[in-house]
């Protein structure tokens, strides 16, 4: 098992800007707290997940792009890796058109020496909302 910080409904909305705020207001609201879960490897249970049921799939892909790709090479990532994904995504889900607008590059270790590379985000949360897609 492992602690993973949760969000709790405080009676005000979470925000976090992304970048540092013009007009100094508060950074970030959100108000956590440590709940114990287990995690476990969902890959060699991939085949049982469906977008409809689960809301998310798992699916094998190879990418053409190195490690090192993604760290110093961002117009390959933006032109190759955004491609790959796309026919991904269309080839699974039947969509006719895929927008890929964004991806992170998280590497704690990384980070302090590579510009673009984040570290990790220490509580459970998803990445976009109907509002900022």
């Amino acid at each position: 098992s492992a602690e993973l910080q949760y969000l709790v409904h405080d009676g005000k909305a979470p925000f976090n800007y992304m970048y540092q705020r013009e007009d100094f207001g508060e950074q970030a609201h959100g108000t956590f707290e440590t709940q114990s879960v287990i995690i476990r490897d969902a890959r060699p249970l991939g085949d049982n997940f469906s977008l409809d049921t689960h809301g998310f799939l798992l699916l094998p892909h190879e990418t053409s792009l190195s490690t090192l790709d993604f760290y110093e090479r961002p117009t390959k990532v933006w032109c190759d890796y955004y491609a790959e994904m796309r026919e991904l995504v269309q080839k699974a889900t039947g969509a006719s058109k895929v927008i890929v607008f964004d991806h992170n590059i998280r590497n704690p270790r990384e980070m302090q020496f590579r510009r673009g590379v984040v570290g990790y985000v220490p509580y459970a949360h998803n990445d976009y909302t109907v509002e900022s897609a």
